[in-house]
């Protein structure tokens, strides 16, 4: 199997398993945004400064798309793809 075509298959697995473990409890997030509001979702009852919802927003962010999903995808684009290829020049 060439290279490139092990790294998509990689990065193919690596999104099949996030869409299992987090893809649907983002969807269930972005429903709760869809009927209740994002200020509300985010901040809940009691409510939250700007500042607040801005670091929520980030860390929600971060906790359901680049910790699963963004950073595995480059260390496999790394580990597979760019540092295969400088080993064998």
């Amino acid at each position: 199997m060439s290279k490139r075509r092990r790294m998509l298959a990689f990065i193919v697995l690596i999104v099949i398993v996030w869409f299992f473990f987090v893809g649907f409890r983002l969807i269930g997030y972005i429903s709760e945004i869809n009927s209740r509001g994002f200020r509300m979702t985010v901040c809940g009852t009691d409510g939250c400064s700007d500042a607040m919802l801005v670091l929520n927003s980030v860390w929600t962010a971060s906790v359901f798309i680049l910790i699963p999903l963004i950073i595995p995808i480059i260390l496999a684009i790394y580990f597979i793809g760019f540092k295969k290829i400088s080993d064998t020049q």
